[in-house]
């Protein structure tokens, strides 16, 4: 569950802020590009260790 809030975070809280809440409108190509840059970050916190 941690996992999905720290992705949330890492991704539409982000957008929020940067929206200022919706109220400045973000262009497609920067809310992609902070979703993936999110995603990414996620991925590297959770995903498992490679074998030895």
């Amino acid at each position: 569950m941690w996992a999905a809030h720290r992705l949330n975070t890492l991704t539409m809280n982000d957008v929020l802020i940067r929206s200022h809440y919706g109220a400045v409108p973000l262009p497609d190509a920067q809310i992609e590009e902070i979703v993936t840059d999110g995603v990414r970050a996620s991925l590297r916190l959770y995903s498992p260790a490679p074998a030895p």
